[in-house]
């Protein structure tokens, strides 16, 4: 029965012997496998690229090419039925020209190259990633996300195809392809360790310390000297490959056409990565200094305080950091001067008045020194400069536990200090025992100085 059913079908049945027969499915047979291997060499030799979803495009389509031809192949030796040759052949072609589709599609972008000035960085954006980067001259600002060319701009809020820029940013949600190269920089869930990096001045030296299992970095400004574009570039020679949160320094707002164009974010802002909502406020004025004789910088203290309150209270965060470039408590320089001191008394005024147990840390730059405080279970973190010059104060060069509070403003929440090297922190939050750690580090030896663990409170 089963072989009388076997027989009975159209395009199962079997042909008579023939020259001409043969012929045509000779000719059938060599065109798929010449399809097939025609597949293969434009993977490997023509079309070889790093974006995983036209790999698995082309295999597949290889593969079933592959198993059609093989098919093709043991009917001509079994002297089947021309008709049902055909038909795979006729199948295989289908799929070599949809494969010709998918490079004719993705190809021109993923042949797209050009030569990288600053590579990305990663900043969260809501809920997507901006992504920075530089070239050394006006390209055109794309990628693929996926199968899908995504556009940008010197504008994050604007998408344009056809605009070349030297500054380019984008929006994206997930993993993409440029210049040939896979970048797959995510949004931690739940990130616990932050590293504090600031006051570099266009000289990466903290590059030499990084750690790589941290899960964002908090760099509170001045990244350049004269707010340069230069200067900001040379801070991020070497790619984080990391979220990263950025804050206006005052050597910044030199140019602050040139920072605003690189960070665009408002001088305050808020972000939630995960379950950590990080805070940044800006209180110094545009320039070298501050003065709080100057109308702008009360009213910039005034926002930014304002801006604290509200996010705190709207954050759905279950932990909270602060960061911003300007002392809160510290121990060299400016730190000694009344209107710096005003400020501290103001900002934890601010947040005695906010109150909320959420607020593990706030982290800081503008001094180029390294101290710790701590303050009703709050850390008030320093660690810098991660490449400027190190400050060099003649009084001491460490300095340990409480202190005189008429020696040092906030003496009292005094830990440690330290000065003539480069700096920078590590801040982990630790929920199975609840507590907030700090590390100071000095970068030339990548050796821990000092170490905290405050509980949650």
């Amino acid at each position: 029965n089963w072989v009388q059913f076997y027989e009975s079908q159209p395009f199962i049945k079997l042909n008579p012997v023939g020259k001409q027969n043969q012929l045509f499915i000779t000719i059938s047979i060599i065109c798929s496998v010449l399809l097939f291997a025609l597949t293969v060499i434009m993977q490997i030799l023509v079309f070889y690229n790093s974006n995983p979803l036209i790999i698995a495009s082309v295999f597949s389509i290889a593969g079933i090419s592959c198993i059609l031809s093989v098919v093709h192949i043991i009917l001509f030796m079994k002297q089947v039925a021309a008709r049902m040759q055909l038909f795979l052949f006729t199948i295989v072609c289908c799929l070599s020209i949809a494969l010709l589709v998918v490079f004719g599609v993705l190809g021109p972008v993923e042949r797209y190259t050009f030569n990288f000035q600053m590579q990305p960085m990663f900043m969260p954006y809501e809920d997507k990633m901006q992504v920075l980067f530089v070239t050394e001259k006006p390209e055109l600002t794309k990628a693929l996300v996926g199968f899908t060319t995504v556009c940008g701009s010197e504008s994050v809020k604007v998408a344009n195809c056809s605009h070349k820029s030297i500054v380019h940013q984008l929006l994206v949600d997930g993993p993409f392809i440029m210049n040939k190269q896979r970048f797959d920089v995510k949004l931690p869930r739940r990130p616990r360790k932050f590293m504090l990096i600031s006051d570099v001045h266009g000289n990466q030296a903290y590059s030499t310390a990084l750690p790589s299992d941290f899960d964002v970095a908090l760099m509170p400004g001045d990244f350049s000297q004269w707010g340069h574009l230069e200067g900001f570039v040379n801070s991020f020679k070497t790619p984080l490959n990391k979220p990263v949160l950025l804050a206006y320094g005052n050597h910044d707002t030199r140019k602050p056409e040139v920072i605003e164009s690189l960070i665009q974010r408002n001088a305050n802002y808020y972000q939630e990565i995960g379950d950590v909502g990080v805070i940044t406020v800006k209180v110094l004025n545009n320039g070298d200094g501050i003065d709080f004789g100057c109308k702008i910088l009360d009213e910039l203290v005034a926002e930014a305080l304002e801006f604290m309150r509200q996010q705190v209270k709207q954050s759905q965060a279950k932990h909270i950091i602060i960061q911003l470039h300007c002392n809160v408590y510290a121990v060299t320089g400016y730190s000694k001067t009344k209107m710096y001191q005003s400020f501290t008394t103001k900002f934890t005024e601010t947040l005695d008045d906010i109150n909320d147990p959420r607020i593990r840390a706030v982290l800081y730059g503008h001094e180029h020194s390294a101290s710790c405080f701590i303050r009703k279970n709050v850390v008030y973190g320093l660690a810098a400069p991660g490449g400027g010059p190190p400050k060099h104060d003649s009084w001491f060069q460490e300095l340990h536990g409480p202190q005189d509070p008429d020696v040092v403003f906030g003496g009292e929440f005094h830990m440690d200090s330290y000065q003539y090297d480069y700096h920078m922190g590590q801040l982990e939050l630790d929920d199975e025992k609840q507590l907030t750690k700090f590390r100071i580090i000095r970068i030339k030896d990548n050796k821990t100085l000092s170490s905290y663990e405050v509980p949650f409170n």
